[in-house]
């Protein structure tokens, strides 16, 4: 992989990562997603669930 590639998925990854650990799964689906970020599909689907398995922190058991 060259440099500049390189750099491409490392910020792309950061931005990845900031993005689902914010509730903005609507946003997230709209991005274009690279075919060799194959983490993506598992952190939107594992955030999605994430909010529908807890609509609100408080009532967490």
């Amino acid at each position: 992989m060259n440099k500049m590639a390189e750099e491409k998925l490392e910020q792309y990854i950061k931005e990845m990562s900031t993005l689902c650990t914010q509730p903005i799964t609507i946003e997230v689906s709209n991005i274009i997603k690279p075919s060799y970020m194959q983490g993506w599909e598992d952190c939107e689907k594992n955030f999605t669930e994430q909010l529908e398995d807890e609509p609100l922190p408080k009532e967490k058991k």
